[in-house]
């Protein structure tokens, strides 16, 4: 399976880069945005761990923002959807999850190139020393797709059911580095008070909402905004949904709940004409891109 997956992701990146899709690719996307969901950022020299994909090293992050400055306008994300100026496509930047390695290493990053970013937090995850995909995760392998269906489909990825299970089952929890935990209250005021950046919710306990009673679903929409606001004034109306997972029902939720602006974690560009702001696109950023990689990422 890993490899199947290594070979299309090469063949994906060799089409996507190949005989000028470049070039036509930027041109294509004029006047539309790209928004970024990127996780953690991994301090200096440290290889990815935990669910690997979502742990990119530091030295990588700054080379992608290279190339990305190279051919995009970089926007706050309360600017996507409106039509650019220039004939350049915009990319907005957005982290889920508030890892205390995206804060300590990824916002200073941006911060030194003047680039806004968001960060969308579970609050209910607040100061964990990891979260259950990281935990679970196999040392060598990462975690295991047997695994992660089972958390998502039969657990309904709400993390104290995951872990109740794995310790029934013995599991093993895997030795993570600091920076894979996830970040505290007195962490994200120090993000907060960056330049640039700017808070959204991310439910309050990353389940899968689309699996949520009705009743639970209204808890985990409503309670995070509030309490964002009441500590961060600036947190804005927008949410991230966790895992990506989202249906007409959650969606709605979304709306009833005060969102002005939700997103999944699939798709390509955000067009002017996108009609449902509770079910915007975003690309999702990966750790081991290859070289091309990292080249085609923007063209999704």
């Amino acid at each position: 399976m890993l490899n199947l997956r290594r070979v299309l992701k090469t063949t994906a990146e060799l089409l996507l880069t190949g005989a000028g899709m470049a070039h036509l690719g930027r041109r294509r996307h004029s006047g539309s945005s790209l928004v970024l969901a990127f996780h953690n950022i991994l301090g200096p020299r440290r290889s990815p761990i935990g669910d690997r994909p979502l742990h990119l090293p530091i030295e990588d992050f700054e080379q992608f923002l290279d190339r990305l400055t190279a051919t995009h306008d970089i926007i706050a994300l309360e600017g996507i959807g409106t039509p650019s100026p220039g004939r350049r496509p915009q990319a907005a930047i957005t982290f889920d999850d508030a890892y205390a390695g995206a804060i300590q290493f990824g916002l200073p990053v941006l911060t030194a190139r003047g680039l806004p970013a968001t960060i969308f937090v579970a609050p209910g995850l607040l100061g964990r020393p990891a979260c259950w995909w990281d935990g679970l995760a196999h040392p060598v392998n990462g975690l295991e797709e047997a695994t992660r269906n089972h958390a998502l489909t039969a657990l309904g990825g709400e993390e104290e059911r995951i872990l109740n299970w794995a310790g029934e089952l013995g599991l093993p929890k895997a030795g993570l580095w600091e920076d894979c935990r996830i970040a505290t209250e007195e962490e994200l005021a120090v993000a907060a008070n960056c330049p640039g950046i700017t808070l959204g919710a991310h439910s309050w306990s990353h389940p899968d909402l689309s699996g949520l009673s009705p009743a639970k679903l209204d808890q985990e929409l409503s309670r995070p905004l509030p309490w964002l606001r009441e500590r961060f004034p600036g947190a804005r109306p927008w949410l991230a949904y966790p895992y990506g997972m989202t249906s007409p029902l959650v969606e709605a939720a979304a709306k009833r709940a005060g969102y002005a602006l939700a997103f999944r974690v699939s798709g390509g560009y955000v067009t002017p004409s996108e009609e449902n702001a509770w079910n915007l696109p975003r690309w999702s950023v990966s750790a081991g891109l290859s070289e091309r990689g990292f080249a085609s990422t923007p063209l999704e």
